[in-house]
């Protein structure tokens, strides 16, 4: 009947069963429905496991918690223009599993966990430190934004470029007026 009950398991998971003396089995996922006996832990870090005892009743693997607590990326202004503006870093707290990473926002937004980047999307764990970079363009007084969610809690990080000043004024008024006569030749 065992081998039977086990059998019957592994088919509603759908997912491959390695079964020890103890009935401990691989594969399970947060929030897996199954029923029978013994103890299940997956390999997902830290494990999620739920012991059963012998029953007819179902169980449902607990799943942990991916909501962070509250973060926050300092807006900065008055950024040079054309640079890459890096964030202050963030340290995850709050969670027993991995959360979701997700990036919107201005096209040269990216995100670094520990130092290591990606995409639009990514993984954190509790106690890993994250950070943003964007890239700001050659006009004054433009912004940029980066939102980033994790487990469901974001923020958005502001960053604007500097005021034109005088003297940058007075010396792109010079290029404009002077870049037309040395294109044709005029000395």
């Amino acid at each position: 009947m065992g081998m039977i009950r086990r059998a019957l398991i592994g088919l509603l998971l759908l997912a491959p069963l390695a079964w020890a003396d103890e009935y401990s089995a691989t594969g399970l996922s947060a929030g897996s429905t199954y029923r029978g006996c013994g103890a299940w832990e997956n390999e997902a870090t830290p494990p999620l496991t739920a012991t059963v005892v012998c029953s007819d009743e179902w169980a449902t693997t607990a799943a942990g918690d991916t909501t962070p607590d509250a973060f926050s990326f300092t807006d900065l202004t008055g950024q040079p223009l054309g640079t890459e503006i890096v964030s202050n870093v963030v340290e995850i707290t709050g969670i027993d599993a991995t959360a979701v990473l997700t990036l919107s926002g201005d096209p040269s937004c990216t995100w670094a966990v520990d130092g290591v980047g990606g995409g639009t999307e990514g993984s954190v764990e509790n106690g890993q430190e994250v950070y943003l970079t964007v890239t700001t363009e050659g006009l004054y007084s433009d912004q940029f934004s980066c939102e980033v969610t994790i487990g469901g809690v974001s923020d958005i990080w502001y960053v604007t470029t500097r005021n034109e000043t005088l003297v940058d004024f007075v010396n792109r008024l010079v290029r404009q007026l002077v870049q037309p006569l040395v294109d044709q030749g005029v000395k």
